[in-house]
């Protein structure tokens, strides 16, 4: 029965790895960068207080994925087994790790706009919520294994 098959902890700690490893860079892309007739100014400072928001948006962003990435590392590390109902919550958590850099870059762009900053913290709310499930889950999961 495929619903009591077991998957390589390895590989599925890898695979989450590699999704982790992928989205954190994203967020720098949104940073954009000035052209250059915005540095022929030579307004430095200027050029870097309009990007305010980007900056924002990519270190509460980053901060925010390192500390899940954390935490799936620490649930994958005490886990014995990984079955179907295990994998599946991994992906959807790893689903809205992959969105954060498109929310994080919807966000910045309107930084003023209460439905784009209502967008990025579903975002981020759907990311704690899918880490409590599988956290709840694996925690249930060991308890009766052992």
């Amino acid at each position: 029965m495929i619903e009591n098959e077991n998957y390589d902890k390895s590989r599925v700690h890898s695979f989450s790895d590699a999704v982790f490893s992928i989205a954190m860079p994203l967020l720098v892309l949104e940073v954009f960068i000035p052209g250059n007739k915005e540095l022929q100014t030579g307004n430095t400072v200027q050029i870097l207080q309009n990007r305010i928001p980007s900056y924002i948006g990519l270190i509460v962003s980053f901060m925010v994925t390192a500390l899940y990435w954390k935490a799936n590392m620490r649930i994958f590390k005490f886990s014995s087994t990984i079955d179907s109902k295990i994998l599946w919550d991994n992906f959807l958590l790893l689903f809205f790790i992959l969105l954060l850099p498109f929310s994080t870059a919807f966000y910045v762009k309107g930084f003023t706009y209460q439905g784009l900053f209502a967008f990025y913290c579903f975002s981020l709310s759907a990311i704690g919520f899918f880490n409590l499930l599988l956290k709840k889950k694996k925690v249930k999961q060991e308890l009766r294994q052992h």
